[in-house]
């Protein structure tokens, strides 16, 4: 590969792995590539606040200092929250949403970019996604009045967890049906693919034409960009960039649109393509 100016890679199962860099041979390498001028960006499904320590300790903050943040929904600084390109989720589209959830017994949590540490969300009683209070360690807000328009502005995100074997396809193919021109809904699988998240953002925030319209306002075209992703919310950047990487680890179904698959994230995935692909 001639001319890659930017790597941009998801965070959960492509450069993490339990929470914990998934390669430090490859940290190493990362910063090493950003010392001879290629830009590193993550791009993920966290919010800023759970990805900038991560992006320090790869030094992003000394060279492109972006992070492309919640899908898609907004991009900032590394080291300063300074939102930018944000896609909000329009409030009464989003209080329907919730309604429908809260009424169908389904935990459903979203998130604001003010209140970094803060997930908001509903009380229901339920065995659908019992398990999630142990792995969502923010802390959390109900909201108190569903009917208070107020409550949903401002909302970047939605998202609901399950056990991965719990089908619950069904209810959020029904949701991204009824507000197709509004909305779009990608799932991602935890490390250990025992639990799913659904996540539901603006239509327009979304990995792929976000991270595109970043790439081409800092003055890189597409065929300059290697992408890197394991998920289904990687699946609309890996149709919009050329070169797409699939990890090893990644669902068959990321794989098949991917134009190259490198290997497992443990392996240092990233690194080993990088390192057959870029000429330096």
């Amino acid at each position: 590969m001639k001319n890659i100016k930017v790597v941009v890679t998801d965070l959960d199962s492509t450069l993490l792995y339990n929470d914990k860099f998934a390669n430090l041979e490859q940290n190493k390498y990362l910063k090493e590539l950003q010392n001879k001028g290629i830009k590193l960006i993550f791009a993920t499904g966290r919010n800023w606040i759970k990805t900038k320590d991560w992006a320090l300790e790869l030094e992003l903050n000394k060279f492109a200092n972006i992070v492309v943040c919640e899908n898609g929904s907004y991009i900032t600084k590394v080291d300063n929250l300074e939102p930018m390109m944000i896609d909000y989720l329009e409030p009464k589209i989003a209080q329907d949403i919730f309604k429908q959830l809260n009424s169908e017994n389904i935990k459903v949590y979203f998130q604001k970019i003010d209140e970094q540490d803060i997930l908001y969300t509903n009380k229901v009683n339920i065995l659908k996604n019992e398990n999630d209070e142990v792995n969502i360690k923010n802390t959390k807000k109900l909201v108190e009045n569903i009917n208070d328009i107020a409550s949903f502005e401002k909302i970047t995100f939605f998202f609901s967890q399950f056990k991965a074997d719990l089908d619950m396809y069904q209810v959020f193919d029904d949701i991204q049906s009824k507000y197709h021109e509004d909305i779009l809904i990608a799932w991602g699988f935890s490390d250990d693919r025992k639990e799913i998240a659904y996540m539901i953002s603006n239509k327009n925030a979304n990995k792929g034409d976000k991270t595109l319209k970043l790439i081409e306002s800092l003055g890189y075209k597409n065929e300059e960009v290697i992408f890197f992703g394991d998920s289904g919310n990687d699946i609309p950047a890996m149709k919009v960039f050329i070169n797409s990487v699939a990890m090893g680890n990644a669902d068959n179904e990321v794989k098949k649109i991917a134009k190259y698959t490198t290997d497992h994230c443990v392996d240092g995935g990233i690194m080993n393509f990088l390192k057959k692909k870029l000429e330096l």
